[in-house]
This record gives structure tokens, sequence and C-alpha cells, in this order.
């Protein structure tokens, strides 16, 4: 069967709310590739995502992370931008990625899932 990104973050993002960008609200895994941080989406959108974590980012610096997906089974988004925000959220710190729409977005198959 193939597979269309394009055709995949078209649904994904059917989930409508009143905003510049749709987004949908989904807690599923991330994994920051550069120092191994790990933390939970709150929301994501074309354009950007928005995630909790345990660890200290800048704003303004780069990211790369991975977001395991629940459907299709064992799909992972790989995705880049930068940090545009970066909330106190008590105990956990909130991370606003900023990325250019369906630019930044790698769909990577894997039967490893991550755990928040």
């Amino acid at each position: 069967m193939e597979f269309s990104l394009k055709s995949w973050l078209s649904n994904l993002f059917k989930k409508k709310e009143p905003r510049k960008e749709d987004r949908i609200r989904e807690k599923l895994p991330v994994k920051v590739l550069s120092d191994d941080g790990k933390g939970v989406t709150r929301d994501l959108s074309p354009s950007g995502v928005f995630f909790e974590t345990d660890k200290d980012y800048e704003v303004g610096s780069p990211i790369t992370m991975t977001i395991d997906l629940e459907t299709p089974p064992g799909t992972r988004l790989r995705c880049a931008g930068t940090i545009a925000r970066v909330e106190d959220r008590g105990s956990n710190v909130g991370v606003a990625v900023d990325m250019k729409a369906g630019e930044s977005w790698v769909v990577v198959q894997s039967t490893d899932r991550l755990t928040a």
C-alpha cells in the first residue's frame, strides 16, 4: 500500500479549531534527537508542535525531534523547527516549535515505540 504524507497529514488535521492553522490536541510521545530529551505533545499542526518535557530549551534554538503516532501503527514523524516559546508549567516545561508546513515533516517507519 502506498503511503502519501500529504494525504495523511491532511486527514490528521481534519479536527478543526478556530485558529490560523488547524491543530489537533493529542498526547503523543516525543524524543528530542539532539539531547535524548523526552516529552509528550499537547497539540500539533502543519506549522508547529507544542510539547511538555522536563528539560530546558532556549527560544530561537533549532530542534529536531520524533513523534510516535498511533495510526498507522509503528509510524514515527521526524520534524525540525525553531523553538518559538518556552513556558514554565510547574514541574515541566512547555515548548512551542515553529515549523514550515510540509517542509519539516518526514515519515519514518519504525517498530520501536517511544514511551512518555
